[in-house]
């Protein structure tokens, strides 16, 4: 495993006194798409109790030991689904979410979204049983084995009317969730505190070196829908 994974969660691990039992699962290859939806299933399947902490990272995201710290000390005090805010992937990118129009964010640094990426975010357990409350037939049979996969993390169009009125959006398998959640009464959030970086598998160089103005609007390619 890289450094730039590996010593984060070490620093986590070394903290006395954090008061969570940390499991890990890492993948790496294509179709990101059934590997979320595989974590997800295997988390639920696994699962003591509806307050448990999935949370996933990026390959190429940069964190720091304190930065699991913060995001799991924000779930851990009754949030949902929260995730760090992080740019697209070039040099001068915008940050990866959706805001409410008008939301600003808490004293505490939380911001109400529409949307946030996955490359460092966390679910409750109880937010896939809500989703799939709603939305049973997202249990599916996987058509590579006979096991049971839930299909949370996948992607396509869809029409929201209260967040979008007269626009149909495709939406990544990020994103798509969250609309499931959200479809469910769940709030997602970000927590501004939390701003990461991606590294250059080639160069080991972390970039953006400045990051995007604070998040509160929209992207411009998003308002021109």
């Amino acid at each position: 495993m890289p450094d730039h994974y590996r010593k984060p969660i070490e620093e986590l691990a070394a903290q006395p006194g954090l008061p969570w039992e940390l499991q890990m699962m890492l993948t790496a290859g294509g179709a990101i798409s059934r590997q979320r939806c595989r974590f997800a299933t295997d988390f639920m399947d696994k699962a003591a109790s509806p307050d448990d902490i999935m949370l996933m990272v990026d390959f190429d995201i940069a964190p720091t030991g304190q930065n699991y710290v913060d995001l799991l000390c924000r779930m851990a005090s009754g949030v949902d689904v929260c995730g760090g805010l992080y740019t697209t992937r070039d040099r001068s990118g915008h940050w990866v979410v959706n805001v409410l129009p008008g939301e600003q964010p808490s004293p505490s640094g939380l911001l109400r979204v529409i949307e946030i990426g996955t490359g460092f975010k966390a679910f409750r357990r109880s937010v896939f049983d809500r989703v799939l409350l709603r939305n049973p037939w997202l249990s599916c049979v996987d058509e590579t084995n006979p096991s049971r996969l839930c299909g949370f993390f996948s992607m396509g169009p869809v029409r929201d009317e209260k967040v979008w009125p007269g626009f149909s959006r495709w939406l990544t398998e990020d994103f798509w969730f969250d609309w499931l959640c959200r479809d469910a009464g769940i709030t997602i959030a970000a927590d501004t505190r939390i701003r990461l970086k991606h590294r250059d598998e080639d160069t080991g160089e972390l970039y953006p070196a400045q990051f995007p103005g604070e998040p509160g609007a929209l992207p411009p390619e998003i308002r021109e829908l």
